[in-house]
This record gives structure tokens, C-alpha cells and sequence, in this order.
């Protein structure tokens, strides 16, 4: 079951990538699209997982709380440690923490396409910094992204949900599948 819902999250990914396939070039910088910030400090004992709202860290939900800051979805870009130039699409009514950049579109609509487009980039390879690479919004300020002029681009809220609705259901199989692993191994 966990198999048929991973392949249905594939098949729509790749869906993203077929909608998206008339990227026009590369002739815009990211800040031409949207506004990049850091995510917001957060303290790691507010953080439980008996809240409404997740919070997302550099790999994905870290915990949730009782209020959010976004509304609408959200691209974040992780830009601390080896996770560094992770993409991570957020659920609407979420938090994002500060070891990711947020992505603030002037276009919401655009959200889809930008996400589809740099989950092909490397952004790995904006990091700097040996030890401890880190992205900033420096290293990302001249990163070209396409005209998304040249392509329709319609409300969709639709697909943002479903994409959600697999992934979440993913999630809950896999939760399953751990805990019956558990208790027999």
C-alpha cells in the first residue's frame, strides 16, 4: 500500500515537471519573483507534536505549535549543514524555522512552477563554507530562474492540496509500518 501512494507522489511530482516543462530561459533573477528571508529562531521546548500548525526544519516537519506564521505554501530552501540547498515545499498554516530561507513570491501562483524548477536545480552547490556549509541569501540573490511568462500558469490550490493529501497519507503508512515492525522485531 505504502508502494502505491509513494508512486502516486512520484507520478505528481512528475506532473509538476510536465506542467512546468515550458520554463521560458533563464532570464529573471530569483529576487525579480520573490523576496528571500531567513526562517523564524525558534526554541526547541516549545516544540511538541501535539499541536495543530508544523513547523518545518531543514529536512522537513520538526514538530508542531499552537500558531503559524505562513497561511499559503511556502518554498524553503534549507541553508545550515550537510542538508544545505534542500527543497521543501510547506503545507499551508505552517512555520518555517530560521535553518531554512523562505521564499516570499510576489505571484503565489508561481509557487508550483519555482518549486517544480529548483527541486532540479543543485542548489548544493550555492553553499559556502567547509565545516558548517550554509546557504545564504547572498549565494542566492543572482540565481537565474526561468520567464514564467511564457507558460499559463492557473490557481493551483487544488493541486497543492492533493499533493499534501498523498504525502500525509504516506506518512500515516509508514507510521503504521514502524510500529508493527516494532512489535515484532
Amino acid at each position: 500500500m505504502i508502494e502505491k501512494y509513494q508512486a502516486i507522489f512520484q507520478k505528481l511530482e512528475s506532473l509538476f515537471h510536465i506542467l512546468y516543462l515550458q520554463f521560458g530561459p533563464s532570464e529573471k533573477k530569483l529576487l525579480d519573483i520573490a523576496g528571500i528571508k531567513y526562517g523564524k529562531g525558534l526554541e526547541a521546548s516549545k516544540l511538541t507534536f501535539d499541536e495543530k500548525y508544523p513547523v518545518y526544519g531543514s529536512n522537513g516537519i520538526i514538530g508542531t505549535l499552537s500558531t503559524y506564521d505562513f497561511s499559503q505554501s511556502k518554498i524553503a530552501i534549507s541553508c545550515r549543514g550537510a542538508s544545505s540547498g534542500n527543497i521543501v515545499l510547506t503545507k499551508p498554516r505552517s512555520t518555517i524555522s530560521s535553518n531554512s530561507l523562505v521564499l516570499n513570491l510576489f505571484d503565489d501562483r508561481l509557487t508550483l512552477p519555482l518549486y517544480s524548477y529548483l527541486k532540479r536545480v543543485n542548489l548544493q552547490s550555492y553553499a559556502t563554507g567547509s565545516a558548517q556549509p550554509q546557504i545564504t541569501i547572498e549565494n542566492l540573490q543572482h540565481l537565474k530562474v526561468p520567464s514564467f511568462s511564457k507558460i499559463k500558469i492557473d490557481n493551483c490550490d487544488w493541486l497543492i492540496k492533493e499533493y499534501f493529501l498523498i504525502q500525509s497519507k504516506i506518512e500515516k503508512l509508514n507510521n503504521i509500518k514502524s510500529k508493527l515492525l516494532s512489535k515484532y522485531f
